[in-house]
Parts: structure tokens; C-alpha cells; sequence
């Protein structure tokens, strides 16, 4: 099969080395926004070819890239900081206080920025999710206070 970003399709986790590669060449500048997400969805096989679903969508398929993994596998863990795979839902999200509440299912990941107030509403579902927390783990949360606490308190949830 052929190489792309640098990387064989087929070897075991090309999906994600060829991911790394592509949140590296975002970063900077080299490719859209439209494009990582193709390399974010093909990053969960290591045989699906991105070059076809580039082409499905009209986008140009980015050059070669460094075989050198080590930048963009840091670029990678830095940005799965705060990385939310929700397993349940419904659940609710926003960043920061009295902003609006944003629903969604199982299985829709959530981004918590560093630094960012954020609060998870659940419902009658348990909340189950795996996450990823790789720096500040020893700084203390802090409850913010927020004028539609009573409001949320009763809202409930559903899509």
C-alpha cells in the first residue's frame, strides 16, 4: 500500500503515527482544518487510506512528511491534554460561568482546555468516560459560582 504522510498503510498504528503527523503539520500552517479531520477519522484503522477520502471531499492530499516521529508524537500527547471520551449520555458542557449549556450524546469527545472553568451536567444515565490529564494534576479545583446554578439543578437532559 502506499505511504502516506511518510507512513505505510497497514503497519500496526499507522492510523495514529499518521494522525501525529497531520496535528503537526496543522499546527503549523501546512494543512487545514478540513483535512486533520480526515487523518482524526482514519486514525482509528491502520488500512484506511485517507487519499480516499481526501479525494471524496475535493482536498488535496498534503506531501510527505518526516519519517522522524518524535515531534509530532509530542505534538499529539500535547493535545490529548484534557481529552474527554464520553462512553454514556446524554451530558452537558460548557466552558466558563453562565455560559450556555451544550448537549451531547454518548460518544462525542469533549476538549477541556487548560486553565478553562467547565462544567458536565449528567443526567439520569451514569456518566462514564475515559480521560486524559497530563499536566497540573496536583493544582486544586475551585468552584466557581455561576447565576443559573438552581436552573441547571432542575433542568433535565435529553436530545
Amino acid at each position: 500500500m502506499s505511504a502516506l504522510l511518510g507512513i505505510a498503510l497497514g503497519t500496526p498504528g499507522s492510523g495514529r503515527a499518521r494522525y501525529a503527523v497531520a496535528m503537526t503539520m496543522f499546527q503549523t500552517g501546512q494543512i487545514g482544518a478540513a483535512v486533520l479531520e480526515v487523518y482524526r477519522i482514519a486514525a482509528a484503522s491502520d488500512t484506511a487510506d485517507p487519499a480516499e477520502q481526501l479525494r471524496d471531499f475535493g482536498l488535496t492530499q498534503p506531501a510527505p512528511a518526516s519519517t522522524d516521529l518524535q515531534i509530532p508524537l509530542h505534538t499529539l500527547v500535547r493535545e490529548i491534554d484534557r481529552y474527554i471520551a464520553t462512553l454514556t449520555g446524554p451530558h452537558g458542557w460548557r466552558f466558563g460561568p453562565d455560559r450556555p449549556l451544550t448537549l451531547k450524546p454518548a460518544h462525542h469527545p469533549v476538549w477541556n482546555p487548560p486553565y478553562r472553568p467547565h462544567l458536565t451536567k449528567v443526567g439520569p444515565t451514569p456518566f462514564l468516560a475515559i480521560f486524559v490529564w497530563t499536566r497540573d494534576v496536583n493544582q486544586t479545583a475551585k468552584v466557581i459560582q455561576a447565576n443559573d446554578w438552581p436552573q441547571l439543578e432542575t433542568r433535565r437532559l435529553s436530545l
